[in-house]
């Protein structure tokens, strides 16, 4: 049976890829998504914001097999902040009228990908 660690990592890869590519080919449709409407500079922004989407697919797609280890229990604190705080920035950017309602499908992705991380590293530290 595969590992809740490397399925939540295939899976979060290819958000992120699928993210990254909505962010890089067509900015101005996520931005519009989101609420907001794009001008130059959102435009650049999310494209370069593309590049990091693409690094954390990398990063992820690539540590998938990791054995229990420092680096797999980093891994997971990394994308368990980074899904909480890209919700908690949802949710912010929602109350402060910065986004649309449907901010709350990325808030209710995002927060599922953390729980599962945390799961992931309450597994880990369950089986050392």
């Amino acid at each position: 049976m595969k590992s809740f660690f490397k399925i939540i990592c295939i899976a979060a890869a290819i958000l992120f890829v699928f993210l990254g590519a909505q962010l890089l080919f067509i900015p101005e449709d996520f931005i519009r998504d989101m609420g907001l409407t794009p001008d130059v500079s959102s435009i650049v922004l999310a494209k370069r914001v593309s590049i990091f989407m693409f690094g954390f697919a990398t990063l992820l797609f690539l540590s998938r097999n990791i054995s229990v280890s420092k680096a797999r229990t980093y891994i997971n604190i990394s994308m368990l902040i980074t899904f909480f705080l890209l919700a908690f920035n949802g949710i912010s950017g929602f109350i402060n009228g910065y986004y649309n309602s449907s901010i709350f499908i990325a808030i209710t992705i995002e927060s599922l990908f953390g729980i599962a991380f945390i799961v992931s590293l309450l597994l880990d530290n369950k089986n050392k």
